[in-house]
Protein backbone atom coordinates (compact mmCIF):
# COMPACT_ATOMS: atom_id res chain seq x y z
CA UNK A 1 0.00 0.00 0.00
CA UNK A 2 1.33 3.44 -0.98
CA UNK A 3 1.59 5.84 1.93
CA UNK A 4 -0.11 9.15 1.19
CA UNK A 5 1.97 12.25 1.98
CA UNK A 6 -0.33 15.17 2.77
CA UNK A 7 1.19 18.63 2.51
CA UNK A 8 0.67 20.45 5.81
CA UNK A 9 -0.21 23.66 3.97
CA UNK A 10 -3.77 22.33 3.56
CA UNK A 11 -4.23 22.59 7.32
CA UNK A 12 -2.51 25.91 7.96
CA UNK A 13 -4.23 29.15 8.89
CA UNK A 14 -4.35 31.65 6.02
CA UNK A 15 -2.61 34.75 7.39
CA UNK A 16 -4.68 36.94 5.03
CA UNK A 17 -7.37 36.81 7.75
CA UNK A 18 -5.13 38.74 10.13
CA UNK A 19 -6.04 42.01 8.37
CA UNK A 20 -9.64 41.28 9.49
CA UNK A 21 -8.58 40.79 13.14
CA UNK A 22 -8.83 36.99 12.94
CA UNK A 23 -6.11 35.15 14.85
CA UNK A 24 -7.80 31.84 15.73
CA UNK A 25 -10.41 29.40 14.44
CA UNK A 26 -12.77 30.43 17.27
CA UNK A 27 -12.64 34.11 16.27
CA UNK A 28 -13.10 33.20 12.61
CA UNK A 29 -16.11 31.00 13.38
CA UNK A 30 -17.71 33.68 15.54
CA UNK A 31 -17.23 36.52 13.04
CA UNK A 32 -17.43 34.91 9.60
CA UNK A 33 -19.19 31.54 9.75
CA UNK A 34 -22.87 32.10 8.88
CA UNK A 35 -24.78 28.97 9.79
CA UNK A 36 -27.94 28.07 7.89
CA UNK A 37 -30.50 28.68 10.66
CA UNK A 38 -33.55 27.43 8.76
CA UNK A 39 -36.94 26.55 10.23
CA UNK A 40 -38.67 23.23 9.60
CA UNK A 41 -40.78 24.45 6.64
CA UNK A 42 -37.75 25.28 4.49
CA UNK A 43 -37.39 22.61 1.75
CA UNK A 44 -34.70 20.03 2.45
CA UNK A 45 -33.01 20.68 -0.90
CA UNK A 46 -32.23 24.27 0.15
CA UNK A 47 -30.90 23.12 3.52
CA UNK A 48 -28.69 20.48 1.87
CA UNK A 49 -27.29 22.87 -0.73
CA UNK A 50 -26.60 25.58 1.84
CA UNK A 51 -24.52 23.00 3.73
CA UNK A 52 -22.04 23.21 0.84
CA UNK A 53 -21.91 26.99 1.46
CA UNK A 54 -21.05 26.20 5.10
CA UNK A 55 -18.21 23.87 4.11
CA UNK A 56 -16.75 26.46 1.76
CA UNK A 57 -16.96 29.10 4.50
CA UNK A 58 -15.35 26.87 7.10
CA UNK A 59 -12.38 25.87 4.93
CA UNK A 60 -11.84 29.49 3.96
CA UNK A 61 -10.01 29.64 7.29
CA UNK A 62 -7.21 27.77 5.49
CA UNK A 63 -7.65 29.50 2.10
CA UNK A 64 -9.40 32.88 2.22
CA UNK A 65 -10.45 32.86 -1.46
CA UNK A 66 -12.94 30.09 -0.61
CA UNK A 67 -15.05 32.64 1.24
CA UNK A 68 -15.88 34.30 -2.07
CA UNK A 69 -16.74 30.89 -3.51
CA UNK A 70 -19.12 30.31 -0.58
CA UNK A 71 -20.96 33.49 -1.49
CA UNK A 72 -21.00 32.53 -5.19
CA UNK A 73 -22.59 29.19 -4.30
CA UNK A 74 -25.19 31.02 -2.21
CA UNK A 75 -26.03 33.27 -5.17
CA UNK A 76 -26.49 30.25 -7.44
CA UNK A 77 -28.77 28.73 -4.81
CA UNK A 78 -31.06 31.74 -5.29
CA UNK A 79 -32.38 30.11 -8.50
CA UNK A 80 -33.41 27.01 -6.55
CA UNK A 81 -35.10 29.06 -3.82
CA UNK A 82 -37.15 31.17 -6.24
CA UNK A 83 -38.24 28.23 -8.40
CA UNK A 84 -39.27 26.12 -5.40
CA UNK A 85 -41.33 29.01 -4.04
CA UNK A 86 -42.90 29.64 -7.43
CA UNK A 87 -43.95 25.98 -7.65
CA UNK A 88 -45.42 26.19 -4.14
CA UNK A 89 -47.50 29.20 -5.21
CA UNK A 90 -48.52 27.33 -8.41
CA UNK A 91 -46.72 29.83 -10.61
CA UNK A 92 -45.73 28.30 -13.96
CA UNK A 93 -41.97 28.23 -14.51
CA UNK A 94 -42.47 28.37 -18.27
CA UNK A 95 -44.45 30.46 -20.74
CA UNK A 96 -47.22 28.83 -22.76
CA UNK A 97 -44.74 28.40 -25.64
CA UNK A 98 -42.50 26.27 -23.41
CA UNK A 99 -39.77 28.88 -22.92
CA UNK A 100 -38.49 29.14 -19.34
CA UNK A 101 -39.23 32.31 -17.40
CA UNK A 102 -36.18 34.20 -16.18
CA UNK A 103 -35.43 34.87 -12.52
CA UNK A 104 -36.52 38.50 -12.76
CA UNK A 105 -40.04 37.59 -13.90
CA UNK A 106 -40.45 34.81 -11.32
CA UNK A 107 -39.47 37.21 -8.53
CA UNK A 108 -42.01 39.76 -9.78
CA UNK A 109 -44.77 37.12 -9.84
CA UNK A 110 -43.94 35.88 -6.33
CA UNK A 111 -43.81 39.41 -4.94
CA UNK A 112 -47.05 40.45 -6.63
CA UNK A 113 -48.86 38.79 -3.70
CA UNK A 114 -49.35 41.07 -0.69
CA UNK A 115 -47.58 38.82 1.84
CA UNK A 116 -44.35 38.74 -0.18
CA UNK A 117 -44.34 42.25 -1.67
CA UNK A 118 -41.88 43.43 0.99
CA UNK A 119 -39.21 41.07 -0.43
CA UNK A 120 -39.24 42.61 -3.92
CA UNK A 121 -36.32 44.99 -3.30
CA UNK A 122 -34.18 42.43 -1.45
CA UNK A 123 -34.74 39.64 -3.99
CA UNK A 124 -34.01 42.00 -6.89
CA UNK A 125 -30.82 43.12 -5.16
CA UNK A 126 -29.74 39.49 -4.74
CA UNK A 127 -30.62 38.75 -8.36
CA UNK A 128 -28.35 41.58 -9.53
CA UNK A 129 -25.56 40.36 -7.24
CA UNK A 130 -26.02 36.87 -8.67
CA UNK A 131 -25.70 38.23 -12.22
CA UNK A 132 -22.50 40.03 -11.25
CA UNK A 133 -21.07 36.85 -9.71
CA UNK A 134 -21.97 34.84 -12.82
CA UNK A 135 -19.95 37.33 -14.91
CA UNK A 136 -17.11 38.45 -12.60
CA UNK A 137 -14.60 41.05 -13.64
CA UNK A 138 -10.86 40.73 -13.29
CA UNK A 139 -9.71 40.54 -9.68
CA UNK A 140 -13.09 39.67 -8.18
CA UNK A 141 -11.63 38.25 -4.95
CA UNK A 142 -13.12 40.61 -2.40
CA UNK A 143 -15.18 38.18 -0.30
CA UNK A 144 -15.10 39.24 3.36
CA UNK A 145 -14.08 42.78 2.40
CA UNK A 146 -17.45 43.25 0.68
CA UNK A 147 -19.37 42.37 3.83
CA UNK A 148 -20.52 38.99 2.55
CA UNK A 149 -21.39 38.03 6.13
CA UNK A 150 -24.38 40.39 6.13
CA UNK A 151 -25.41 39.25 2.65
CA UNK A 152 -25.32 35.60 3.74
CA UNK A 153 -27.40 36.42 6.82
CA UNK A 154 -29.89 38.28 4.63
CA UNK A 155 -30.13 35.26 2.33
CA UNK A 156 -31.01 33.03 5.30
CA UNK A 157 -33.56 35.61 6.48
CA UNK A 158 -35.23 35.77 3.05
CA UNK A 159 -35.45 31.98 2.73
CA UNK A 160 -37.02 31.68 6.18
CA UNK A 161 -39.58 34.37 5.35
CA UNK A 162 -40.47 32.84 1.97
CA UNK A 163 -41.27 29.44 3.48
CA UNK A 164 -42.87 30.43 6.79
CA UNK A 165 -46.27 28.84 7.35
CA UNK A 166 -49.38 30.84 6.45
CA UNK A 167 -50.54 31.51 10.02
CA UNK A 168 -47.21 33.02 11.06
CA UNK A 169 -46.91 34.91 7.77
CA UNK A 170 -50.29 36.55 8.32
CA UNK A 171 -49.30 37.48 11.88
CA UNK A 172 -46.10 39.12 10.61
CA UNK A 173 -47.69 41.08 7.77
CA UNK A 174 -50.67 42.25 9.84
CA UNK A 175 -48.47 43.37 12.73
CA UNK A 176 -46.08 45.15 10.37
CA UNK A 177 -48.96 46.99 8.69
CA UNK A 178 -50.40 48.11 12.05
CA UNK A 179 -46.99 49.16 13.38
CA UNK A 180 -46.23 51.32 10.33
CA UNK A 181 -49.62 53.00 10.61
CA UNK A 182 -49.19 53.80 14.31
CA UNK A 183 -45.61 55.06 13.97
CA UNK A 184 -46.68 57.32 11.11
CA UNK A 185 -49.33 58.85 13.37
CA UNK A 186 -46.90 59.73 16.20
CA UNK A 187 -47.23 63.50 16.73
CA UNK A 188 -43.68 64.34 17.77
CA UNK A 189 -40.43 65.11 16.02
CA UNK A 190 -38.41 63.18 18.62
CA UNK A 191 -38.74 60.50 21.32
CA UNK A 192 -37.46 59.49 24.72
CA UNK A 193 -36.45 55.86 25.22
CA UNK A 194 -35.75 53.69 28.24
CA UNK A 195 -33.27 50.98 27.24
CA UNK A 196 -31.32 48.81 29.69
CA UNK A 197 -32.36 51.16 32.52
CA UNK A 198 -30.85 54.14 30.70
CA UNK A 199 -32.75 57.09 29.23
CA UNK A 200 -32.01 58.38 25.73
CA UNK A 201 -33.28 61.18 23.55
CA UNK A 202 -34.10 59.72 20.13
CA UNK A 203 -34.19 61.78 16.94
CA UNK A 204 -35.97 59.17 14.82
CA UNK A 205 -36.84 55.55 14.29
CA UNK A 206 -34.46 54.83 11.42
CA UNK A 207 -35.92 51.44 10.69
CA UNK A 208 -38.11 48.79 12.25
CA UNK A 209 -39.18 45.22 11.51
CA UNK A 210 -41.53 42.58 12.85
CA UNK A 211 -40.03 39.08 13.15
CA UNK A 212 -41.28 35.74 14.42
CA UNK A 213 -39.40 34.93 17.61
CA UNK A 214 -40.12 31.53 19.16
CA UNK A 215 -43.91 31.46 19.58
CA UNK A 216 -44.89 35.05 18.84
CA UNK A 217 -43.95 38.18 16.97
CA UNK A 218 -41.20 40.50 18.22
CA UNK A 219 -40.23 44.02 17.19
CA UNK A 220 -36.85 45.28 16.06
CA UNK A 221 -36.16 49.00 16.34
CA UNK A 222 -33.09 50.83 15.06
CA UNK A 223 -32.97 54.29 16.65
CA UNK A 224 -30.90 57.40 16.02
CA UNK A 225 -29.79 58.84 19.38
CA UNK A 226 -29.45 62.58 19.91
CA UNK A 227 -25.80 63.21 20.67
CA UNK A 228 -24.29 65.68 23.08
CA UNK A 229 -21.26 67.67 21.88
CA UNK A 230 -22.39 66.70 18.39
CA UNK A 231 -20.10 69.02 16.46
CA UNK A 232 -16.98 67.84 18.30
CA UNK A 233 -17.95 64.15 18.19
CA UNK A 234 -19.08 63.88 14.55
CA UNK A 235 -16.05 65.86 13.37
CA UNK A 236 -13.92 62.92 14.54
CA UNK A 237 -16.30 59.92 14.65
CA UNK A 238 -19.38 58.66 12.82
CA UNK A 239 -21.51 57.28 15.65
CA UNK A 240 -23.83 54.28 15.60
CA UNK A 241 -27.58 53.78 15.96
CA UNK A 242 -29.14 51.96 18.94
CA UNK A 243 -30.55 48.51 18.15
CA UNK A 244 -33.19 46.79 20.27
CA UNK A 245 -35.32 43.65 20.08
CA UNK A 246 -38.66 43.95 21.91
CA UNK A 247 -40.90 41.12 23.10
CA UNK A 248 -44.16 41.13 25.10
CA UNK A 249 -44.92 44.51 23.60
CA UNK A 250 -47.90 46.83 23.39
CA UNK A 251 -48.21 49.62 20.84
CA UNK A 252 -50.45 52.51 21.82
CA UNK A 253 -51.01 56.13 20.87
CA UNK A 254 -47.59 57.85 21.09
CA UNK A 255 -46.12 54.95 23.11
CA UNK A 256 -44.47 51.55 22.61
CA UNK A 257 -43.57 49.47 25.67
CA UNK A 258 -42.24 45.96 26.10
CA UNK A 259 -39.34 43.82 27.26
CA UNK A 260 -35.80 44.08 25.87
CA UNK A 261 -33.94 40.93 24.77
CA UNK A 262 -32.04 40.86 28.09
CA UNK A 263 -35.28 41.02 30.10
CA UNK A 264 -35.16 44.72 31.02
CA UNK A 265 -38.10 47.10 30.54
CA UNK A 266 -38.32 49.09 27.29
CA UNK A 267 -40.23 52.28 26.56
CA UNK A 268 -40.36 54.51 23.51
CA UNK A 269 -42.46 57.65 24.05
CA UNK A 270 -43.09 60.77 22.02
CA UNK A 271 -41.80 63.82 23.86
CA UNK A 272 -42.50 67.55 23.59
CA UNK A 273 -40.80 68.80 26.76
CA UNK A 274 -39.31 72.26 26.34
CA UNK A 275 -35.92 71.37 27.87
CA UNK A 276 -35.58 68.39 25.54
CA UNK A 277 -36.57 70.43 22.49
CA UNK A 278 -33.60 72.72 23.25
CA UNK A 279 -31.25 69.68 23.23
CA UNK A 280 -32.78 68.46 19.95
CA UNK A 281 -32.37 71.87 18.31
CA UNK A 282 -28.73 72.06 19.45
CA UNK A 283 -28.09 68.60 17.94
CA UNK A 284 -29.61 69.61 14.61
CA UNK A 285 -27.78 72.95 14.53
CA UNK A 286 -24.47 71.20 15.26
CA UNK A 287 -25.08 68.82 12.34
CA UNK A 288 -25.70 71.77 10.04
CA UNK A 289 -22.44 73.40 11.18
CA UNK A 290 -20.39 70.39 10.13
CA UNK A 291 -18.38 70.32 6.93
CA UNK A 292 -20.40 68.69 4.16
CA UNK A 293 -18.17 65.60 4.02
CA UNK A 294 -18.49 64.99 7.79
CA UNK A 295 -22.25 65.46 7.83
CA UNK A 296 -22.79 63.26 4.75
CA UNK A 297 -20.46 60.62 6.15
CA UNK A 298 -22.42 60.59 9.43
CA UNK A 299 -25.80 60.35 7.70
CA UNK A 300 -24.70 57.62 5.28
CA UNK A 301 -22.98 55.59 7.99
CA UNK A 302 -25.86 55.61 10.44
CA UNK A 303 -28.40 54.62 7.77
CA UNK A 304 -26.16 51.85 6.43
CA UNK A 305 -25.43 50.56 9.93
CA UNK A 306 -29.18 50.52 10.62
CA UNK A 307 -29.70 48.23 7.61
CA UNK A 308 -26.94 45.86 8.80
CA UNK A 309 -28.40 45.83 12.32
CA UNK A 310 -31.86 44.86 11.02
CA UNK A 311 -30.30 41.97 9.07
CA UNK A 312 -28.19 40.85 12.04
CA UNK A 313 -30.97 40.93 14.66
CA UNK A 314 -33.38 39.13 12.31
CA UNK A 315 -30.78 36.42 11.71
CA UNK A 316 -29.95 36.02 15.41
CA UNK A 317 -33.45 36.05 16.86
CA UNK A 318 -35.86 34.68 14.25
CA UNK A 319 -37.14 31.21 15.04
CA UNK A 320 -34.69 30.69 17.95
Amino acid sequence: MIKCQIDQKWFEFDSAWESLSVSSLEIFYDKFFIKGKFHSNVPQRIIDEYETVEYLMFFAYNHIELYNEAFNKCMRLLDVVVKLKAKELQINLKFVNGREKNLNLLIKEICSTQNYSSLQVELDWFRKLRNMEMHPGEGSFLGPFLNHTSKLKLFVNIVNFLFIDEQKLNALTNTEFSLKKIIKSFDSSYFTALIDNKKYLIKRIINHKVIYNKYDTSLIFILEPILTDTFEFVSKHVGNPIRVLITNYTVEYNKIIGTNANGSHFELLTDNKKENIIVVNTFENDLRRLEDRNRINYEMHIDHKALLDIIDLTYIHSYD
